[in-house]
């Protein structure tokens, strides 16, 4: 990881940040987008991992918080969307919230959804369940109450 400037016979190492392929060249490169090189004389930046960030090329990655994800060679940490979690950090990607649950927080894991109640997945409530239908704790749908009986309780 070094280069040399015109004539001169001395090489000069690469900086943090950057990185120097040849040292037949004169010049170094910086990293891409995604990259980082925390040390001096590197001949190859390194991709930044998934669940971090890598905004600054020139220091270590940077973990996403709760609620945040990033993919591997992200340069900053993405913000989980409404219905999605990401409990943990260093997430390399939100989860959906599962069906029979609720996610009202992007920073906290699922809830069930108590009886009475429904939700689809990536909800970020539990739904009531309509007249003359019922649920059980976790249920992704009510039931229709058989006929002949009558549902006043929706549990």
């Amino acid at each position: 990881g070094s280069f040399s400037i015109g004539n001169v016979t001395a090489c000069s190492v690469c900086g943090r940040g950057s990185y120097c392929p040849t040292s037949r060249l004169n010049s170094s490169f910086p990293c891409p987008v995604g990259y980082y090189a925390n040390g001096t004389g590197l001949a190859a930046c390194t991709v930044c991992p998934a669940g971090y960030q890598c905004a600054e090329r020139h220091t270590s990655p940077i973990a996403c918080l709760p609620g945040y994800a990033s993919a591997e060679g992200s340069d900053r940490c993405t913000s989980c969307v409404a219905g999605f979690y990401a409990s943990a950090t260093r997430q390399a990607a939100c989860q959906a919230c599962p069906e029979g649950y609720q996610c009202a927080n992007t920073t906290t894991g699922p809830l069930i959804c108590p009886a009475g109640t429904y939700s689809v997945s990536a909800s970020t409530l539990c739904a009531m369940c309509a007249a003359n239908t019922f649920s059980a704790t976790g249920a992704g749908r009510c039931t229709v109450c058989p006929a002949g009986a009558s549902c006043l309780d929706a549990s």
